[in-house]
């Protein structure tokens, strides 16, 4: 139960699948409800923000975006300073997170103590700390993603380990896609032609259209005056939804242009289909989807990234390789110890 009279440092992990972003949203719902208090949700990147219906931690806290080298920061205005301590103060910090999924990029893990050197580079100054040692930790263990694939829920429990049986490998080769060709250009012409043929997720459309209609200005981030015509190429530049295509730098052409009473109301467009739609497992974190087609070859160079790639995906039928390589399948062990 949360306390007013004792503040909360709460680390829930959990396998892909067992409901943490699920469990974010009803702690929004429940305070805002029950406590009559919002929660200030955020996380690392757009994306995994997007999913959880929240902000980017930059945003949140007002920080400076790393551009490829570490961030200058600076303090903050006194306004600014005072708005972030009055909404934060003696706040319940609950993290959400899996140590065995995708380890920080260029960073370590939570659990490593950052050096004084470190801390001087960063923020420039305070003694050595590890706030890891200020949280309690709690597991989520129950797997609501593949509840009704137990197989495929078994392998990939094997799988965050950095384990398969030889069983489990040729389990998952059946479900590579068969090439007639290793020319370019004939396999991503069959690729297409399978990409096509899966069936369409009336539940990402459903998710889409809800997220248009909250759209307060309704310009999807553009621009709120621009000049276009029928048949000109255009660019989505917001990540309406990545599992369907709808991400930015996505390429269109448009098709027709709606009017009503007050201007246009709409625009139409085609999406091109000469354009493959792929994102990075990286970014895939968080998804939930009913068929996936994934290349995990060589090419895999982090431990945990197979695992997120494969877990994405409810049922075993619903998970199309390109490539499988077993042997980059890995778990830091430091994070299976901690």
């Amino acid at each position: 139960m949360l306390s007013d009279n004792k503040t909360i440092r709460l680390f829930v992990s959990g396998f892909g699948g067992t409901g943490k972003s699920y469990l974010i949203e009803n702690l929004v719902i429940w305070n805002k409800l029950k406590r009559k208090k919002n929660i200030a949700v955020a996380a690392p990147t757009g994306i995994a923000a997007f999913n959880i219906q929240g902000l980017t931690v930059h945003r949140l806290l007002q920080l400076p975006v790393e551009q490829g080298d570490t961030a200058k920061y600076k303090p903050l205005s006194d306004n600014a300073l005072k708005r972030i301590r009055q909404s934060l103060k003696d706040i319940h910090i609950v993290v959400f997170g899996d140590l065995l999924q995708l380890p920080p990029v260029r960073e370590e893990f939570a659990f490593i103590p950052l050096t004084k050197a470190q801390i001087n580079k960063y923020i420039k100054g305070m003694l050595s700390f590890n706030l890891w040692t200020l949280f309690k930790y709690e597991e989520l263990n129950i797997n609501m993603r593949q509840k009704t694939d137990k197989v495929y829920s078994e392998i990939l429990g094997k799988l965050r380990l950095g384990y398969l049986a030889n069983s489990d490998i040729e389990t998952l080769l059946k479900r590579k896609i068969s090439f007639s060709s290793h020319t370019p250009s004939i396999s991503l012409h069959e690729l297409y032609e399978y990409l096509n043929n899966l069936p369409s997720n009336t539940r990402l459309e459903k998710r889409i259209l809800k997220m248009l209609n909250e759209d307060d200005d309704n310009a999807c981030g553009i621009s709120q005056v621009i000049t276009i015509k029928i048949g000109c190429k255009i660019m989505i530049r917001r990540n309406i939804d990545v599992s369907v295509g709808l991400v930015n730098g996505t390429i269109a052409t448009v098709i027709a242009v709606n009017k009503g009473k007050t201007g246009i109301d709409s625009i139409a467009i085609r999406l091109e289909s000469n354009q493959d739609y792929a994102i990075t497992i990286h970014k895939s974190q968080g998804l939930n989807l009913e068929n996936a087609v994934v290349e995990a070859g060589n090419s895999i160079f982090s431990c945990g990234q197979t695992y997120v790639a494969l877990s994405r995906i409810t049922k075993l039928e619903g998970l199309h390789l390109i490539n499988f390589d077993p042997s980059s399948v890995k778990a830091d062990e430091s994070a299976i110890r901690e």
